[in-house]
């Protein structure tokens, strides 16, 4: 998926009305002071309070002191929220309309609006508008590399052998979700073969992501292969938070299947 603005929007809009419904119950404690006003007034920056209200179209000023003090407090909160409530109901038809006249460029939203004869297959609509055709790249051959096939023992939902446990979860928790991937995808970097053990495609980010399951940190052996993988990642590119996922097993060699849910929450 390309860039579409309507998520954005939309995760905006759903922030406004989370936000409208804690300053409204706010506001509720600040009742007694409704139609209160605040002034501030004195000399070389330092501020005196006095508040006011109408009665019988006559103001009425209580002076409130020259330090702060609840009512001042309560006063300048409830302004607050008076200014962010009305700025949210403003705001709010406006992201309304957005959302619902915007119309994505994302190739699968075309395709889908077209007619039957109109929906293409070609990859090329694809690579014009700069996105990754994600159900073409589940279909590809890919050249999964062969050492150790002995350590592979675990067999995850889609039948496919892999090396542990927790790598299992990891491809579950994927195929539960219908996001394709592939296992141990041999690449070249600096002259080297390297073999994440998964590379997936993030059809909202727009990218490929390699992720890799850590599972034996607490060996020595173990540590300086994985920081030459990362020293190699990191030269082709390839950066943790960007395009890259570690999840690692803790000394018991137990994940969190926790740990996976969010990564996919925030990749996917």
């Amino acid at each position: 998926m390309i860039e579409n603005s309507r998520e954005y929007v939309q995760r905006d809009l759903e922030f406004h009305l989370d936000q409208l419904e804690k300053f409204e119950r706010e506001l509720k404690d600040s009742r007694k002071y409704k139609g209160y006003g605040l002034m501030a007034c004195g000399p070389n920056g330092k501020k005196y309070f006095s508040s006011f209200h109408y009665h019988n179209k006559k103001r009425i000023l209580k002076y409130l002191g020259a330090e702060m003090n609840l009512t001042v407090q309560i006063l300048q909160k409830r302004r607050f929220l008076t200014e962010s409530i009305r700025r949210i109901n403003k705001n709010r038809p406006l992201m309304e309309n957005f959302i619902e006249k915007y119309q994505s460029l994302d190739p699968y939203d075309i395709r889908d609006a077209l007619p039957k004869a109109y929906k293409f297959t070609d990859e090329s609509c694809f690579d014009l508008a700069g996105a990754i055709d994600v159900e073409n790249w589940a279909k590809k051959d890919y050249r999964r590399a062969d050492m150790h096939p002995e350590h592979l023992t675990h067999i995850d939902a889609k039948g496919e052998l892999l090396r542990s446990k927790s790598e299992v979860l990891v491809a579950n928790a994927l195929a539960a979700r219908s996001i394709p991937y592939r296992i141990e995808e041999a690449m070249r970097i600096e002259n080297e073969t390297v073999v994440p053990d998964f590379v997936v495609v993030s059809q909202r980010l727009n990218r490929e992501i390699y992720w890799e399951h850590f599972g034996r940190m607490f060996e020595e052996k173990y540590q300086r292969r994985y920081a030459h993988k990362m020293l190699l990642y990191a030269q082709a590119g390839i950066l943790p938070g960007y395009n890259m996922i570690t999840t690692f097993d803790d000394r018991k060699g137990n994940i969190d299947a926790r740990d996976i849910e969010r990564m996919i929450r925030a990749f996917f």
